[in-house]
């Protein structure tokens, strides 16, 4: 089944029986073309692979998938993977197959496209793409694709999970940037053997009882024989998607195979130029998932972790404390490390609360912004004290709205050379003094009533308002 765009997929699914696939016609689109071409439900990559392909287009690319009615593999479903016709048109073809037996008319599109050297991404399984009978014409490429078309054909696989970790020779590769050094994927780790020539980018290390610790390469870059530029990759579990790791890996992939930039997409740019306020770390690493980053903690048993508050209710906190009415206080910054040339200082502090007793935030109000980097801030004296270098601030709401309408310079003079060494670490003491540090490479000198008080390279301020 072929689908134009993969935002259209659950859609075009449903009306399949009645709408019969038409061969692919030229298009005045000129976006670069990516194919994707699903051959097995093995890891459910009918369904990740949409979503990712929703996911690439925001990066101005246009995409088409083609997708199997029924379990293709074996040809279960009588009719292999219709479609593939569409690859005359593809600029980068993924694929993601595993024993298949496809018609010779149909494996001749896939054919057509290697051996005319085109770029590819091969994913997991399509190590293992082919099952032809002995003695079938096509059976050089059960072990074939693999081997002479992606780099490495199929041996084994252990058990459990695998850790990832880069090839410390390619760490300055553009296909690893944005990808974490280390990472836990949750797919079993397949055994690779490349080519002298491939460029190894990740390894990694898994175990199971019959081999024990063993590591090789899951994911390369190669050329092959044909000329075809090649990135490939034994990661590909479906939860493996739901990870940032992978989904950065792909999307790099694809630019690099056609000697593209990664840059930010127009959705997320738009967002920026829109909230200069907002300002956030586009096109590095996206959609985050608050519940998937819980599940990741390791704990000691009888703990657990609860998400109490996420984005949007809050963005890029440096400090928080605790109220007597269970509301938490939060220093955010959106200008962190620096104001770029021409930005007004517009940072907030945010009161987070639980007004329905479950255990979550669902109220956020801003009690003061238009701060510079607050990075530290404590309750007393019926107000909040705000570290605001060079500034320490008092601010208080006096009518009850939860917004301070009294900002008062208690103290300036503190130290601004690293916001990352500015005054922090608040608490009050027993006799009624506020502590605070400053760390190394600062240099303060704070006017008071009794003189001017000067510290360098760090040391524990006492301060009795």
């Amino acid at each position: 089944m072929l689908h134009r765009s993969a935002r259209f997929f659950f859609t075009a699914w449903m009306l399949a029986c009645v709408n019969p696939v038409q061969a692919a016609e030229p298009t005045a689109d000129k976006r670069p073309h990516v194919v994707f071409v699903v051959g097995t439900h093995h890891y459910s990559p009918q369904k990740t692979l949409p979503k990712f392909a929703e996911r690439l287009e925001k990066y101005g690319f246009r995409t088409t998938i083609v997708l199997p009615q029924g379990d293709p593999e074996r040809n279960k479903n009588g009719q292999g993977l219709p479609g593939l016709e569409v690859l005359k048109t593809a600029d980068v073809a993924v694929f993601y197959l595993r024993f298949l037996t496809l018609p010779q008319e149909q494996m001749q599109h896939i054919l057509d496209y290697v051996q005319a050297g085109k770029p590819m991404i091969g994913l997991r399984t399509s190590t293992h793409a082919f099952a032809y009978e002995k003695g079938h014409a096509l059976e050089k490429w059960n072990e074939g694709f693999g081997r002479d078309v992606l780099g490495s054909k199929y041996f084994l696989h252990l058990q459990g999970n695998t850790t990832v970790e880069h090839v410390t020779a390619q760490r300055g590769q553009l296909l690893l940037n944005g990808v974490p050094a280390k990472f836990i994927d949750p797919g079993t780790l397949y055994q690779t053997s490349l080519p002298a020539d491939a460029v190894p980018l990740l390894l990694g290390t898994g175990r199971s009882e019959k081999t024990g610790t063993a590591t090789w390469p899951v994911a390369w870059s190669w050329k092959n024989q044909w000329g075809g530029k090649v990135f490939a990759t034994t990661l590909g579990h479906a939860e493996s998607f739901e990870y940032d790791a992978l989904n950065r890996l792909l999307i790099n992939a694809v630019h690099g195979l056609l000697g593209l930039t990664v840059d930010a997409p127009p959705e997320k740019i738009a967002v920026e130029q829109a909230n200069k306020n907002l300002l956030r770390p586009i096109g590095l690493v996206e959609d985050h998932n608050p519940e998937l980053e819980r599940k990741s903690f390791q704990l000691l048993p009888g703990f657990e972790v609860n998400l109490w508050a996420a984005e949007p209710m809050l963005v890029n906190p440096i400090h928080m404390t605790w109220d007597a009415q269970g509301r938490l206080w939060v220093c955010c910054s959106t200008s962190y490390p620096q104001l770029k040339p021409g930005e007004l200082p517009n940072d907030q502090i945010v009161v987070l609360e639980d007004t329905d007793h479950d255990g979550r935030a669902d109220k956020s109000t801003i009690f003061a912004d238009g701060l510079n980097v607050p990075t530290g801030l404590e309750l007393g004296d019926g107000g909040v004290y705000v570290a605001n270098a060079p500034d320490l601030l008092f601010l208080k709401d006096t009518d009850g709205d939860l917004k301070a309408d009294v900002r008062e310079v208690v103290l300036t003079g503190f130290a601004t050379e690293d916001n990352h060494h500015s005054i922090s670490a608040w608490r009050w003491g027993p006799g009624g003094w506020l502590y605070f540090q400053e760390g190394t490479f600062m240099h303060s000198q704070i006017e008071t009533p009794r003189g001017p008080v000067r510290l360098e390279n760090g040391g524990v301020f006492q301060f009795r308002p």
